[in-house]
């Protein structure tokens, strides 16, 4: 399992973090632009999220989720989350609040791809290209989808085990959809009333 991989990858080379390509938490926080929640990003050009203060945490607690958000540029929209403790991976459910039901929607997987040592801490994202929704594969949301803040976003994350830890909602009309959620092209592929805000 990746779990043992990392314990002693970790081992080897010190303890330092194990780390796959693709763009850290550092390469899009970066300037925010009013209340929509928009960020101007390097490179990505939409950004929506909430990011808490990375917490301390001892060996293997959590996993709590501390930052969830949706990107999109060069017709690439990734999903892109941080959790407090290391993560048996998750779940995101997508939905254009925007527009009449039956809503736009739909169901991706995320994926650990860094992780800290010790189990502290766990980055998990999905990368779609834009074009026609396949679950994993692709999206039917585009860039002006997210720069326009036209998306709700679930996220649950799972613990090492596989049993469900945490689920958050991200977006501006996260509480809205929580409380009324009206049909949508496909439901989510986990329970949501669970889910708290993240900035909640």
């Amino acid at each position: 399992m990746r779990y043992a991989a990392g314990i002693a990858a970790a081992a080897l080379l010190g303890g330092c973090p194990q780390q796959a390509p693709g763009p850290g938490p550092g390469t899009l926080n970066t300037q925010y632009i009013g209340s929509s929640g928009y960020f101007t990003t390097t490179p990505y050009s939409g950004y929506y999220g909430y990011s808490t203060t990375t917490p301390t945490t001892s060996s293997f607690q959590g996993p709590a989720i501390t930052d969830a958000r949706v990107t999109c540029a060069s017709s690439l929209l990734q999903i892109y989350v941080e959790t407090s403790g290391w993560t048996g991976d998750g779940l995101a459910y997508l939905v254009d609040t925007t527009v009449d039901p039956p809503r736009p929607a739909e169901n991706h997987s995320i994926v650990s791809f860094e992780f800290g040592q010790n189990g502290q801490w766990d980055h998990l994202k999905q990368v779609l290209p834009v074009g026609d929704y396949a679950p994993d594969a692709s999206t039917g949301f585009g860039c002006d989808d997210v720069r326009q803040a036209r998306l709700v976003l679930a996220v649950e994350v799972f613990d090492v085990d596989g049993v469900p830890a945490d689920c958050v909602l991200v977006g501006d009309d996260a509480d809205a959809w929580a409380s009324d959620p009206a049909p949508a092209t496909e439901e989510p592929a986990f329970d949501t009333t669970a889910c708290h805000r993240l900035d909640g």
